[in-house]
């Protein structure tokens, strides 16, 4: 489930409590030098140029057979 928080996307497997749910995928835009930062947990995986990329780092990161947020 997408959520939308202080201008950062980020992603989370529960519709309930979703701060403490897994997951943990996240992009923040404009991080540093104008680029988008793609995080799990806290953690740096990318900087991208456009948002399209942030995504399209994140799906990828995705783990294996994730399903929708229940």
């Amino acid at each position: 489930m997408p959520v939308n928080s202080h201008f950062n996307l980020w992603f989370s497997t529960s519709v309930k409590e979703a701060r403490k749910a897994g997951i943990g995928y996240g992009i923040r835009p404009y991080d540093e030098d104008g680029l988008y930062a793609v995080r799990n947990r806290g953690k740096l995986l990318a900087r991208t140029g456009t948002a399209e990329e942030a995504v399209a780092v994140l799906v990828a990161a995705l783990p294996e057979g994730i399903g929708p947020a229940r």
